[in-house]
């Protein structure tokens, strides 16, 4: 038997995609908590579980009707190959309550999962399935269809390697005019072990989202919103002591939508620090 347990708090400025009719000051505030556990019963199967409770709440008064919290749960259960490889089912469910109660939503999913290691030096991973949301009051701007993920990575030497992730999902959005998005997306990343303290990483996503606009709202915008979004990064990580790590992040990131107020670009620097005990 494992798991792990734990909580993390964020305060932030508001995301750029966040943004609507206002340029104003706004600060977000992120709490989560959460446990996850696997159980081995066998050899060859284990049955897995998690739970996780977030807390998102924004500083400026005209946003706080899209202060939420969500309660997410997921069950699973695994068969174990003998090279490491696994294949499992999965039943997640998550409810969403706003302060503005027109956006409360509940989501039920049914998902494959595969993790194969290929080769000792290639693994894919693959997470995918079906996935329904439904709103409280609005089952107008419910959604159901498919979802999935696959991430693929390979080690082209002993200190270099490189990891794909390509998907489709349904994402959440603070704002009444639209529905949901659908976000696909692929990323790339190359990372170099320089040495057991030091790693740098180039990274490079780019993401679609496309927005179901709200029909239950009048005088909507005339067109479905369409955003691109794409970032290029550049991460260092050292670590002085086997528990401290300092990693450093430099980035660019920009957005084109079809909606004037959708663009935007941003360049950025941030230094992080992190102690495991």
């Amino acid at each position: 038997v494992q798991g792990n347990l734990g909580a993390t708090y964020v305060e932030a400025l508001t995301p750029f995609s966040n943004f609507r009719a206002t340029t104003e000051r706004n600060l977000r505030t992120q709490k989560r908590t959460f446990a996850d556990g696997t159980w081995r019963f066998h050899p060859s199967w284990q049955v897995r579980g998690s739970v996780a409770y977030d807390q998102l709440n924004y500083a400026l008064s005209t946003q706080r009707g899209f202060n939420r919290e969500l309660n997410t749960e997921v069950l699973g259960i695994d068969y174990l190959s003998a090279t490491k490889s696994s294949v499992g089912v999965q039943a997640g469910h998550s409810s969403a309550t706003y302060v503005s109660f027109l956006n409360n939503y509940s989501q039920n999913e049914f998902k494959g999962k595969i993790d194969w290691y290929a080769t000792g030096k290639s693994r894919l991973q693959f997470l995918g399935g079906w996935v329904e949301r439904m709103h409280d009051l609005t089952p107008e701007r419910d959604y159901s269809g498919t979802n999935a993920r696959v991430i693929a990575t390979h080690q082209l030497t002993g200190q270099v390697g490189l990891t794909a992730n390509v998907y489709r999902e349904i994402g959440s959005l603070d704002d009444l005019i639209n529905s949901y998005s659908l976000n696909n997306g692929v990323s790339l990343e190359a990372a170099w072990e320089i040495s057991s303290k030091t790693r740098l990483a180039a990274q490079l996503l780019n993401e679609r989202r496309s927005f179901a606009l709200n029909p239950t709202l009048a005088n909507q915008q005339t067109s479905d919103r369409q955003d691109t979004y794409r970032r290029m990064s550049l991460i260092g990580n050292y670590l002085p002591t086997r528990r401290w790590s300092i990693i450093m992040i430099a980035y660019r990131d920009q957005q084109s939508s079809n909606q004037t107020f959708g663009n935007y670009h941003a360049t950025g620097l941030s230094l992080n620090t992190r102690y495991d005990f």
